[in-house]
């Protein structure tokens, strides 16, 4: 049976579209398989998300724990100066001088005062026993002790004396014309009687002697 022209065309076509779906089948496998693939890179992709936020929550409980240990240094750090002040305090009462120059000298010259005040016998506590007294009286204050030593590489003066004179009439009222008082300077700075270090002489760097003077 002879096919006609319209029936070759049709068988023609028909192939055609035979090989035009086995293209689209192959072309949609591969669209499938990279589809996939990338469901499967996602899954990847979220795993490592998923393991990347449980290593910041473990960095973050980790902060946390570094935190805390250097709160505990901190607390520990201030717990052993606690225990510094406890033993300095105890060698003042005590009269162990030498002991005094492990400290710092500003602090150890803090633990000579006592409310604004300070006494003869607790400044002896921080001067060596090989010292000199270097004290020169004068018209205007009659009585007196001045020291110069060091501690720690750390220059200081350890000096009282009776009431000036010139300074009761010059200032009313003011320490060092009321009775005797020490001064205590730590290499260039005076001591306040509110235990601060500063650099010119006030009122309050002369420190009323409870108790006066001349106990030798």
């Amino acid at each position: 049976m002879k096919l006609t022209s319209k029936g070759a065309d049709l068988i023609k076509d028909t192939f055609k579209i035979q090989k035009a779906v086995k293209n689209a089948s192959v072309s949609f496998s591969k669209v499938g398989g990279e589809i996939g693939d990338g469901i499967a890179d996602y899954q990847k992709l979220s795993y490592k998300a998923s393991n990347l936020a449980d290593n910041v929550s473990d960095a973050k409980i980790i902060g946390a724990s570094l935190n805390g240990a250097l709160d505990d240094a901190g607390e520990i750090g201030k717990l052993a100066d606690d225990v510094a002040d406890l033993k300095v305090g105890k060698n003042l009462e005590s009269g162990k001088s030498t002991e005094l120059t492990i400290y710092d000298p500003e602090f150890a010259a803090r633990q000579l005062l006592s409310d604004g005040t300070t006494s003869e016998d607790v400044l002896r506590t921080i001067i060596p026993k090989d010292v000199p007294n270097t004290f020169v009286p004068s018209d205007t204050i009659k009585d007196g002790y001045k020291y110069n030593f060091s501690i720690n590489g750390k220059n200081m003066e350890i000096k009282w004396h009776s009431a000036d004179l010139n300074a009761a009439i010059k200032y009313p009222g003011c320490n060092s014309g009321s009775g005797w008082t020490a001064q205590i300077k730590v290499g260039n700075k005076l001591m306040t009687q509110a235990w601060r270090f500063i650099k010119k002489a006030k009122n309050y760097t002369h420190i009323p002697l409870r108790g006066g003077g001349l106990n030798d």
